[in-house]
């Protein structure tokens, strides 16, 4: 027992003289000397586009050492990385190749005497999605134009045209070309169509876009930079092949399968929305007591939607005017489906799981109780507006709704329109143009 006591007391002593060779055998910082700080002055991310080329990180040294230089470490399996330049004092070059693949990125280490500093290097690439759903409005040509109006999405998930599924990405396409023979199967002709301003054989760049959607159902639209479309069929099967540009890196986006298109198209006659919802079961009479106005169009044309308020009753009336001036123009204003200027929009709406979607024109009263929610949409009738002085109008209501129940009525009032924004289309509720 008393030679284990002597072995322990033995280890005891030697411990502390272990740790302090350990101690001593590592690297200590100097006390007097001033050590070097390396700043990178480009930021902690260079981003290099698909074309690679030449790209620099600048950097600055606060207290330099002689004889030191800065290093450069990358990588080993990075192969596309082809050059580093440290010569320049206060630059770094790096020669990246071009990208033909995903976007991609990589970390790399400035080091210069202690100090060490990552930066990542982003370059842009290729996005390659094949889609799997499709779903088209054809909006027909407006006036006597030559050029109809497809709007459609490709989507990675099903989308019924109100409420866009979770996790999905949708590729929205606002594209014109040739009328339609048929309406009612409508597509669009094979061909080669470019991002523009609207016209003959283009999709445009104000509502064409990407929509990201995240797992709350949240979505966020990104604009296309440039972008080309080609459309081509065999048999029943069509091929949508889209390449886009989108914050510098290309998405080459395919769609293969059958496409069909809803028609929104003008047309004289107008249509009952489908789905259920309460409807106006007689003739109806209103007696406004304020109205609001406001403009929800395009430079070049849109809707003028005033509001004539009778208590719990409202009178929504979508004028169809070619300017966009806040100034409204007296005259007599058809119910129409046209979308022609000086018309008054029919009414629909598009139901989703019980919920109406109103759009054009429409009576509805909302009962004070139940909050139930009763709709005449407008089906035929005139809406007279003359000029009483510089900003009042009187307005003599004498509407159709439902396609069988009259609803008339009177207003005499000032007019303030408030400036609207451009609106986005949404399916369903018909395309502002």
């Amino acid at each position: 027992m008393k030679s284990i006591k002597i072995i322990i007391f033995a280890l005891l002593c030697v411990m502390p003289l272990l740790f302090s060779c350990e101690k001593s055998n590592q690297q200590q910082p100097e006390p007097d000397r001033e050590y070097p700080n390396l700043i990178i002055t480009s930021g902690d991310t260079v981003y290099v586009g698909i074309d690679g080329g030449v790209c620099e990180v600048l950097y600055e040294i606060e207290n330099p050492v002689e004889g030191k230089n800065v290093e450069v470490v990358v990588n080993a399996n990075i192969d596309w990385i082809e050059n580093i330049d440290v010569e320049e004092q206060g630059k770094i070059l790096l020669t990246v190749a071009s990208n033909e693949e995903a976007p991609r990125e990589v970390s790399i280490s400035v080091k210069y005497d202690i100090r060490t500093v990552d930066v990542i290097l982003c370059q842009s690439g290729v996005e390659n999605v094949t889609m799997s759903e499709f779903i088209g409005y054809y909006y027909g040509a407006e006036g006597d134009s030559d050029a109809a109006n497809y709007y459609f999405y490709i989507g990675n998930k099903e989308f019924n045209g109100i409420m866009m599924a979770p996790d999905a990405v949708y590729y929205r396409i606002d594209l014109y070309a040739g009328v339609s023979e048929n309406p009612a199967r409508a597509f669009v002709p094979e061909g080669t169509y470019e991002l523009g301003n609207g016209e003959m054989g283009t999709f445009t760049e104000e509502l064409s876009c990407m929509i990201s959607v995240d797992a709350s159902a949240m979505s966020v639209a990104y604009d296309y930079e440039s972008g080309t479309l080609v459309v081509t069929r065999d048999g029943d099967n069509w091929n949508y092949d889209l390449t886009v540009s989108i914050g510098g890196n290309i998405h080459h986006v395919v769609y293969n399968g059958p496409v069909m298109f809803e028609d929104y198209s003008p047309s004289e006659e107008w249509k009952r929305p489908e789905g259920d919802y309460s409807a106006v079961t007689q003739d109806m009479t209103i007696e406004p007591e304020s109205i609001s106005a406001r403009y929800t169009g395009f430079e070049d044309g849109g809707d003028l939607v005033i509001d004539f308020i009778d208590g719990n009753m409202v009178l929504s009336a979508s004028f169809f005017v070619e300017k966009t001036d806040g100034v409204l123009e007296p005259g007599k204003y058809n119910a129409s489906g046209l979308h022609m200027p000086g018309t008054l929009e029919y009414g629909g709406a598009t139901i989703f799981f019980g919920m109406v979607l109103e759009s054009g024109s429409y009576l509805k009263i909302t009962d004070v109780d139940s909050q139930v929610e009763t709709f005449g949409f407008i089906s035929g009738g005139y809406i007279e507006i003359d000029q009483v002085e510089a900003d009042e109008y009187y307005f003599n209501i004498d509407l159709e709704m439902e396609g069988e129940y009259s609803l008339t009525g009177t207003y005499q009032g000032v007019v303030e329109i408030a400036s609207g924004l451009d609106p986005e289309a949404v399916p369903g509720y018909g395309k502002l143009k």
